[in-house]
């Protein structure tokens, strides 16, 4: 026995068993004994402790008393089996064993001791050494390739033989060492028992053994050994097992090209098929062949193998040519094929390829599905798809108009539905669409298919989201919502590139909102909640940057309004459904609900954005507001006018319209038997688009485009979709340019109002944005007004342009004015120094040199008194802002006026005061006292009266006077006499008052006092001539 672990090794699990020569094969029927009769033992040293097995001479299975002695020491054990492994010995330690068989009689006598001894070697493996099992029939021919197996657990059966537990049945007796050894079933001295599943006879052959270490266990540790057996006459078997053994071994497997050989009928392939000998043993093939059992497939071969010797690593080509007829029927699973090859003194080899048989390549059938302005969808079938060769999909290519063809996509499957999400808008477009195989090869193109992508379509959010435009159409295009979860609401951007789309997942309980393309990915996330609120009825602001839509279930749920570039979340106070926007973005269209301070309205409301002001639109109280499932039925245009589906005078519904302000709703559209839903104004509000339904409805079903007149009813229709959805929304590629108007004043100020406006078909106002620009300055966003300040003098030129929000720029609309900075000049007409009456006329005269007009006055005075001084200015409210250059005054006598004029331009340019023109206004001679003189009456004299002193003792006074300079109202003549003046008992002066000839109302002036003066101003005559006083005027 081989005794050097490093040559054992591992067994693969085989199909037959080898046994000890004239050992028995399992439990015989004895006769009860008087006494057990006494066993055989054996002791097999091995290289981790002795196997010890033994016999009872009659084949009774009995329970043992093994007595074991060790170095002197015995020691005594009951045990079940008839092996014993003991592996509590040290290397080269021996032991001697013996039974006794124990049953209900007694113990029976002890066996003859045997000895056996641990090996004192070590225990490696050999170099070299793997682990593997060939398995299979020596010729192969229609027998499955040979089995091969690393994965080994040699056992010990009931009867003693060695298992490989490969699971094939196969054991054997012990193996006394190398060399050749006959198998029988029925072994005669010298054989080996072998024991496998057999049918045809009893199993019978040959071993070589290489190498063999058996462990205390008494399976081996290490085998190399060729199998050569068959059942009765039977093909011969061969198992070659390498078990942790270096022993050399030829392997030699077929290798295909990696996949089953294809072929289309009436046509024929070649594959080629390796023989290699990956082993470390030569190799001698023998005869390779090839055959199919159907008819109409023929295989042949051509082999370079038959007869070589392969070397270890060498290897060998056949190729193998299978032809097919027309009339075999495809079988994509593959017809099975048999290829096989004899190796001497090895198991043959085999493989059972398949042949693939397709059907011809043919064209699909190309249809369409929907389209919207962005994107065609198209239906692609392939009969018959799964009886041609393996296919990689599609070819699918675009023509644009009468342009040259172009790839536009390659997808994979054999029948699906394909979006072209490049489609150009309003064109003509061809589509044509090739089958292509994995190989490469390519079908005759399909059928062309033409039609137009449409410049106008509708989306909606139902059955998740989707849009279409053709009636003809049989579907539409499936666009691609942004999140998982139901579609719960969406809208379209008027800048015709976006989509709102709102979507709920009943799960998570999480709703979304999304600014998406068109279709319907692409989508950034503006806002979210975790409150099992839906949102709903999503509406776009006339210029696109706000959003307004219902957060909640309801009708009373809160309205919110998203900002589209920030996300920033506003509420509006009213609670409802919003319908859409006024067409300057102020106000949302509102019903149902309740305003702020908790009241609810019916019919329908304009509800301002900011605050809480609303105001109702007459006319539409009969729209539903308080049922979910028919408050969606109200529209918006872009002029604000409205229309709502509601119960017709004759049954049914009818479609009514009203103005923005309200008025007295009118029926648009009332089709005989028909259900009306979800009405949606068009961008430009000459159409309205309306699901229509019923069995006996004159339009049919699907959605209707009804063209809505200046007035009254619609007279015509069309038909625009097959389907109707919930929600739905224009979209359209067509964008009208807006015109743009310029006012501003001829003549401004430095400060200037520049008015701006604007008019675009498809678009509301409030969704226009302008740019200006100041004579050649940078351009500049500007609103529906423009404040313009510290502007030069002279002319200047504004420059603006309205952008619609789809980006469409009007022409360019300038303005010319004259900037006037220059104020104007007033020149008031000179005043009287002494006023003899109450009457004067304030005058003046103005002009503007900066090229406006003086459009008004504005005149303020301060008067003195006579005994005070002057007051601060003061500006009457009437003579403020006067459009006439002068003024009638009634004065106090005895007062002291001062006036001072300013003009202001029609640019609210505003001048300085003008110098002041001031004058005093006479006291009569009865307001002061006389003291002897004599008091008359004459019209010639101020206010009709005079007083005549004659003489000194005669005079007049007046207290409490005050000022610098002082006049007498007199009559002069040549005999009148002089006048003394003194004031406050100093004299001031004396004056004269002739003259040759007799004059009135004349007024001499004492000097001007370089300081005013006050007191008691005393007249009295300076000689005893008479002296006719009319008057005193007293200045400041």
């Amino acid at each position: 026995m081989i005794r050097a672990w490093g040559r054992r090794v591992l067994v693969a699990a085989v199909s037959a068993a080898l046994v000890a020569g004239g050992a028995a094969s399992g439990a015989a029927t004895v006769a009860t004994a008087a006494e057990p009769l006494v066993a055989t033992v054996t002791a097999y040293g091995a290289p981790d402790g002795v196997f010890v097995q033994w016999t009872p001479q009659d084949g009774y299975n009995r329970s043992w008393r093994v007595t074991r002695t060790v170095d002197g020491s015995t020691s005594t054990f009951s045990w079940s089996g008839q092996r014993y492994s003991d592996t509590n010995l040290l290397p080269g330690q021996s032991a001697t064993y013996t039974v006794a068989a124990v049953d209900g009689s007694g113990t029976g006598p002890e066996s003859v001791p045997a000895t056996g001894a641990r090996d004192p070697e070590g225990s490696s493996a050999p170099a070299g050494a793997r682990t593997l099992v060939l398995s299979g029939p020596e010729d192969p021919d229609g027998v499955p390739l040979p089995g091969r197996s690393q994965t080994l657990d040699p056992t010990l059966d009931w009867d003693g033989s060695v298992a490989l537990g490969w699971g094939l049945g196969l054991a054997f007796g012990r193996l006394p060492g190398p060399g050749r050894y006959v198998l029988a079933s029925e072994p005669q001295d010298g054989e080996i028992r072998f024991r496998t599943y057999c049918q045809s006879g009893p199993p019978r052959g040959v071993v070589d053994v290489h190498d063999v270490v058996y462990g205390a266990s008494g399976v081996p540790l290490q085998l190399g050994a060729d199998f050569a057996w068959s059942c009765g006459d039977g093909p011969v078997q061969r198992n070659h097992v390498r078990f942790n053994s270096a022993t050399p071994l030829a392997e030699v497997p077929f290798e295909g090209p990696g996949t089953n050989p294809s072929v289309v009928r009436g046509g024929s392939v070649q594959t080629v098929w390796h023989l290699r000998n990956t082993g470390d043993a030569p190799a001698t093939i023998g005869r390779l062949a090839a055959r199919s059992g159907y008819s109409g497939i023929e295989p042949s071969t051509s082999s370079a193998c038959d007869g070589v010797v392969l070397e270890p690593g060498a290897s060998c080509d056949a190729t193998v040519t299978v032809s097919t007829t027309n009339d075999v029927a495809p079988a994509p699973d593959g017809y099975p094929l048999q290829l096989s090859a004899t190796v001497d003194g090895q198991p043959g080899v085999s493989a059972d390829p398949r042949l693939k048989v397709y059907r011809e390549l043919a064209a699909p059938t190309v249809r369409w599905l929907g389209r919207t302005t962005s994107a065609v969808a198209l239906r692609i079938e392939l009969p018959q798809a799964q009886e041609m060769q393996p296919l990689s999909g599609f070819l699918i290519e675009r023509r644009v108009g009468s342009g040259a063809w172009s790839t536009v996509a390659r997808p994979e499957g054999t029948s699906l539905d394909w979006t072209d999400w490049s489609a150009p808008s309003g064109a003509a477009v061809t589509y044509r669409v090739t089958t292509v195989a994995q190989n490469g090869e390519q079908s005759n193109p399909s059928s062309e298919l033409s039609g137009v992508v449409p410049s106008e379509a509708v989306v909606s959010g139902n059955s998740g989201l989707r849009g279409g435009s053709d009636p003809d159409d049989p579907e539409w295009v499936s666009l691609r919502p942004p999140s998982d979860g139901i579609v719960t609401g969406m809208g379209a951007s008027p800048d015709r590139q976006h989509l709102a789309v709102a979507t709920y997942e009943d799960g998570a309980n999480t709703a979304r909102l999304y600014l998406t393309d068109l279709s319907g990915s692409n989508g950034r996330l503006l806002t979210s909640n975790n409150y099992a609120h839906e949102f709903k009825r999503l509406r776009f602001s006339p210029d696109g940057r706000r959003i307004a839509y219902v957060d909640g279930y309801g009708v009373g749920e809160t309205v919110s309004i998203v900002d589209v570039a920030t996300g920033a979340l506003s509420a509006v106070r009213s609670q409802g459904v919003p319908y859409g926007w006024s067409p300057d973005g102020t106000a949302l269209l509102m019903a149902g609900g309740e305003t702020p301070i908790n009241e609810h309205p019916a019919g329908l409301r304009w509800v301002k954005v900011a605050g809480e002001s609303w105001t109702s639109v007459t006319g539409t109280s009969a729209v539903p507001d308080d049922n979910f499932t028919v408050s969606t039925s109200v529209t918006v245009s872009r002029t604000g006018e409205i229309a709502w589906v509601g119960p017709a005078s004759t049954g049914g519904k009818a479609l009514y319209r009203v103005p923005a302000a309200g008025g007295t709703a009118s029926v648009l559209w009332a089709p005989a038997g028909c259900s009306l839903n979800e009405p949606r104004f068009s961008p430009t509000g000459t159409e309205v688009a309306v699901g229509v339904g019923g069995a006996s409805c004159v339009a049919g079903k699907g959605t209707i485009a009804v063209r809505v007149p200046a007035s009254g009813a619609a007279t015509s229709w069309r038909r625009l979709l097959s389907w109707s959805g919930q929600d739905p929304a224009w979209t359209t590629t067509s964008r009208s340019v807006p015109t743009t108007t310029v006012s501003v004043p001829a003549v401004t100020s430095a400060s200037a109002q520049v008015r701006l406006g604007g008019v675009d078909a498809d678009d509301a106002v409030g969704g226009l944005t302008f740019s200006c620009r100041l004579d050649a300055g940078a351009w500049k966003a500007c609103g529906p007004t423009w404040a313009l300040s510290d502007l030069a003098a002279g002319s200047h030129t504004v420059t603006a342009v309205a952008t619609d929000p789809s980006g469409q720029r009007s022409a360019p609309v300038s303005a010319t004015w004259t900037v006037d900075r220059a104020a104007p000049s007033v020149s008031l007409t000179a005043l009287p120094t002494a006023l003899l009456g109450s009457s004067l006329s304030l005058a003046w005269s103005a002009k503007d040199s900066g090229g406006s007009v003086v459009e008004s006055y504005d005149v303020r005075e301060r008067y003195a008194s006579p005994s005070g001084g002057y007051t601060a200015y003061v500006y009457p409210s009437t003579w403020q802002k006067r459009t006439s250059s002068s003024l009638a005054l009634k004065l106090s006598a005895g007062y002291s006026y001062c006036f001072s004029v300013r003009a202001r331009d029609k640019v609210g340019n505003l001048g300085a005061f003008t110098p002041e023109r001031c004058t005093s206004v006479a006291l009569d001679d009865r307001a002061l006292s006389n003291h002897g003189g004599t008091r008359s009456t004459n019209s010639r004299y101020l206010s009709g009266t005079y007083t005549r002193l004659t003489g000194t003792p005669q005079y007049l006074s007046r207290t409490s006077v005050k000022g610098r300079r002082l006049g007498l109202v007199v009559a002069t003549c040549s005999t009148c006499a002089p006048l003394d003046v003194w004031v406050g008992g100093v004299k001031w002066g004396r004056v004269s008052t002739y003259s040759s000839t007799t004059r009135y109302r004349q007024v001499v002036w004492l000097p001007l006092s370089s300081s005013t003066r006050s007191g008691t101003v005393v007249v009295r005559p300076a000689s005893s001539r008479s002296a006719y006083v009319d008057g005193l005027v007293i200045l400041k």
